[in-house]
């Protein structure tokens, strides 16, 4: 690339400058990509990170499957669903389709919670959902109607979105970002990065 000077930086160390700098920003972050989920947890700073095989796609993919779709024509109905653009049977049918899906998504998260709950309790009690996979309603709900009683987490649960309009931007923007850009977003408070900018 012809830079003697690269250095790479994850969106976890975003996470922390900004954790360190809002205390009330704790909790377990999801970062539900396209094809992975990743997990962090984070009080004073880094506890774990963990990730699983399961993200996004799978749900467009079982959607596709189920309505004969392509996978261009899957995306697109994707998006409308995020937007509410569809009615609300197609929006009702879309969720049936991909509650055993999130069904599975949930028990390959908790599987890795159990893991690490031997090492690290009690877990804080936020969920935080980023990522482009996280605009599926059924994720929220699967987070807050499921079981966790096994584990070492509060009894009242909460589970938020992080959008890029809830960090703290020095450049105000009009529309609002894919939650997909987030990640990227991210980088940019990371305190060695910020040295860059």
């Amino acid at each position: 690339m012809g830079s003697n000077n690269i250095k790479l930086f994850h969106e976890i160390e975003g996470l922390v400058s900004l954790a360190s700098e809002n205390k009330n920003m704790t909790g377990i972050f999801l970062d539900i990509g396209e094809e992975f989920t990743q997990i962090f947890s984070i009080k004073k700073g880094v506890e774990w990170l963990e990730e699983f095989p399961m993200g996004g796609a799978i749900f467009t993919r079982e959607i596709c499957q189920n309505l004969g779709l392509t996978e261009k024509e899957g995306e697109d109905l994707k998006r409308r669903f995020f937007k509410n653009q569809l009615t609300e049977g197609i929006r009702q049918r879309i969720e049936n389709l991909v509650s055993e899906t999130s069904k599975v998504w949930f028990s390959q998260l908790k599987e890795k919670l159990k893991k690490k709950a031997k090492f690290y309790s009690p877990f804080p009690g936020t969920f935080y959902l980023m990522g482009g996979g996280s605009l599926f309603p059924d994720l929220k709900k699967v987070l807050e109607k499921e079981s966790f009683r096994d584990l070492p987490l509060p009894r009242v649960l909460k589970v938020n979105f992080l959008k890029a309009e809830d960090l703290p931007l020095e450049i105000q923007i009009a529309d609002s970002l894919s939650p997909r850009a987030l990640p990227s977003i991210l980088l940019s408070f990371c305190q060695y990065a910020k040295k860059y900018y």
